[in-house]
Order: C-alpha cells, then sequence, then structure tokens
C-alpha cells in the first residue's frame, strides 16, 4: 500500500517540510518560509535540564499549531492514539499521516537514543509487510520502519516537555483562495504578540533572557562527564558535560531542521516576501533587522559545532565567553525587529491589487 500522489522532496524543516509535500498531493504548491511565517510558531524556546545534561534551545513556541492550515483554507483533522491501526486507517483513505515522533527514537537516523527530541514530523506514505514507508525532510530518499519501532518513536517519553503524545494529523481538503492582506498580517501580529508576551516565561523574548542567564552559568552547571554520541564514529563516548552543552546548541541551531541559524533565515525570508509583495516598509525593515540575527545564530551555530570533546577547559571558557557576547546582541536585534511590528496593521492604500490573494503561482510558492 502506497499513495502514489505523493513526491517526497527532502526540505529545511520537518514541519514545514511535512505540510508543503502532503498539501502538494492536493494540488498546491507553497514554500517552506510561508508555511512557517503563518503558521505563527516562530520564536524562542529555552528548557532548563536539572542535571548536567545539556539544556533544550528550540527556536519555535509553538509545535504543529495548525495556524497556517487554517489560514490557506485547508481543512485538517489531528488524531491521537498508539499502534498501527490508527495510522493504517488514514492510509487506506489515501492520505498521508503526519506524525509526530522522538526523532532519537528512529533508526535510520542512525543516533542510537543519543539527543531525543519528541517534536520531530514524519509523513508516513505507505505501508507493506509490517514496515511503514517514511517521507522524512532529513534526507533524499524514503526511509522505512518497523510498525514496533515507529510506535517507540510515537509514545517516547524521553524528552520533557516536548514529547510526541501519540499526535498525528492529516489534511482531508483544500477550500478557497486565502486574502493574503488579512492572513499575512493576522500571522505576524500574533507571532509577535506571542514572543513579546509569551504564556510562559521560558518563551519567547523573555526566554532568550532565561538562556542568557542559563548559559552565564554553565560553567557552574555543566560540569564533570556525560554520555553523548560523537558524529565522528557513531559511538556514545563519556565527555565533558560542558562541551556537550556548546556541541548539542551548535546542532540545535544548524542541524536539526531549523533550516539553519534556528529558524531566523526562513522566518526574514517570509518577513521579506510578504513585505515586498504587499508594499510595507515596516516589514522590509523587520527582515532586514532578522537577517543580521540570523547571520549571528548561524555563524554561532557554526562555531560551536567544530567544538572538540577534547577541548581544554580554557578553550570551553572562550567559546562560553563568546556565546555570553553573541547572544545579548542578538536578543537587542530581536527586541528591534518585534517592537517595529507591535500591533502591525496592513497598509490598506498600498497593498498591491495583485497582492489581494495568495495562490499556487504567486512568488511566494
Amino acid at each position: 500500500m502506497h499513495i502514489h500522489a505523493y513526491q517526497h522532496r527532502a526540505g529545511l524543516n520537518c514541519e514545514t517540510t511535512c505540510m508543503r509535500n502532503v498539501l502538494a498531493v492536493h494540488g498546491v504548491e507553497f514554500s517552506e518560509e510561508v508555511l512557517l511565517g503563518l503558521d505563527g510558531g516562530f520564536g524562542f524556546g529555552y528548557f532548563e535540564r536539572r542535571d548536567n545534561g545539556p539544556d533544550i534551545v528550540i527556536g519555535r513556541q509553538q509545535i504543529f499549531s495548525g495556524q497556517a492550515l487554517r489560514l490557506l483554507g485547508v481543512r485538517a483533522r489531528s488524531l491521537q492514539g498508539s499502534g498501527a491501526a490508527i495510522l493504517l486507517d488514514q492510509l487506506k483513505l489515501e492520505r498521508p499521516v503526519i506524525a509526530r515522533v522522538d526523532l532519537s527514537e528512529l533508526p535510520y537516523w542512525n543516533s542510537h537514543g543519543g539527543a531525543p527530541f519528541g517534536g520531530y514530523f514524519i509523513n508516513l506514505v505507505g505501508h507493506d509487510d509490517g514496515q511503514f514507508t517514511v517521507s522524512d525532510a532529513g534526507f533524499p530518499e524514503l526511509q522505512t520502519i518497523s510498525e514496533d519501532a515507529l510506535n517507540r518513536a510515537r509514545t517516547s517519553k524521553r524528552s520533557p516537555p516536548i514529547n510526541p503524545e501519540r499526535w498525528c494529523h492529516v489534511i482531508e481538503s483544500v477550500c478557497g483562495t486565502p486574502d493574503l492582506a488579512r492572513v499575512g498580517y493576522f500571522a505576524v501580529e500574533n507571532c509577535v504578540r506571542d514572543v513579546l508576551k509569551p504564556s510562559i516565561g521560558n518563551l519567547g523574548l523573555p526566554g532568550l533572557k532565561q538562556f542568557a542567564a542559563g548559559v552565564r552559568n554553565w560553567s557552574r552547571t555543566k560540569t564533570g562527564t556525560v554520555k553523548m554520541q560523537l558524529w565522528s564514529d557513531g559511538g556514545v563516548h563519556e565527555v565533558s558535560a560542558l562541551a556537550c552543552q556548546l556541541q548539542s546548541l551548535g546542532r540545535a541551531i544548524e542541524v536539526f531542521g531549523t533550516g539553519g541559524g534556528l529558524f531566523r533565515p526562513m522566518w526574514s525570508r517570509f518577513l521579506h516576501t510578504f513585505g515586498d509583495l504587499v508594499g510595507d516598509e515596516r516589514l522590509l525593515d523587520a527582515a532586514r533587522t532578522m537577517t543580521s540575527s540570523a547571520h549571528l545564530w548561524t555563524m554561532l551555530g557554526r562555531n560551536l559545532l567544530e567544538v572538540a570533546p577534547e577541548s581544554s577547559q580554557a578553550a570551553l571558557d572562550q567559546q562560553l565567553a563568546a556565546l555570553v557576547e553573541t547572544i545579548d546582541r542578538i536578543y537587542q536585534l530581536e527586541r528591534k525587529a518585534m517592537d517595529g511590528l507591535r500591533s502591525i496593521r496592513p497598509l490598506a492604500t498600498r497593498v498591491p491589487p495583485a497582492a489581494a490573494h495568495l495562490n499556487t503561482t504567486s512568488n511566494f510558492a
């Protein structure tokens, strides 16, 4: 059993790639940037560990909110349940299943259980002889996974508070054409509000401040050794807790499905394209500021990926000092961008008539 209308394409981010590829089954094309921008989940999250293991940093504040799909006139349904039956029922209806999983439990990633992350998404597009066919944003080819392994990935409790909780999603139909002048501004305004005043203090700009404070304490909290999978040989080794934290942060920024730069390049491109389309300099100003932040995040992530497990304490301390300085600069830039977009509304007299609707031939796709 396989959904023949589905075309696998790798992508920048697991969630936006999954949505893009499933929407294409319905004959609708949107870029990952517009899906990220309209979904409103962009932001920041910091989750501090109580032990000396690596703290969790993410570049989004919501996981599969469904807002982008609603704004684009897409009828979707969320389902919760373990086992294969709930997934097979949808595949029999020729519906790809967007499944939330723990990345570390996907055997074809060869992570050997290291770096658990329960906010990862894959598309299930077929099933044969006890094996699901997987479309994963991180791979150029389709993958397979056994029913048992997939169930472990969907029910994992190894990444609190970001566990998969057995959620999956399907797109049932696409209805109508959205009014970009309305839904674009709505999405930006909601996102900015949530970044400036999030529901909890470890998200958004307050979370970024918490992160800066946490980083300043890492020389005290990330002591001793921890087990970490090294990419050099794929093995799990005892390494310095601080080296593990710095390397893990680099992976979170640049490697784990963020499109690089912790989503900042993707969101700045959304703002730039949207600003051009509706002729709003406020959006373009924010896009330029976020591009500067994106550059800092990217350079930071790449530098941290170079941290070696055998690095001396002096070298780690030097990396830590540079990290603190960079995070402070990033905070100022992102504060400026968000303040510039606070309570943003359409400039009706400047919205070109051709930009009133978003369709599959616009430059958003």
